[in-house]
């Protein structure tokens, strides 16, 4: 009896960890495509196209207070 109820804690250690490895494999497939889903937008130029847009805007900003002092 005592042998029976050792092979059970093995049988669910092993399948504790066989839950934990399953668990570690999802999340760093869901990283994975994140990051492929991050690359793609870069690739695309989204990220460029915000950073371009912000800089515009900040020319721009810059320009009309530098005009101020003038008129």
């Amino acid at each position: 009896m005592h042998g029976t109820l050792r092979q059970k804690t093995k049988t669910g250690s092993v399948r504790s960890r066989v839950e934990s490895d399953a668990k570690r494999k999802i999340a760093c497939c869901a990283t994975y495509q994140a990051n492929i889903l991050f690359n793609s937008l870069n690739l695309i130029g989204f990220v460029g196209r915000i950073r371009r847009y912000r800089r515009i805007r900040h020319k721009h900003r810059h320009f009309v207070t530098s005009l101020k002092p003038a008129s």
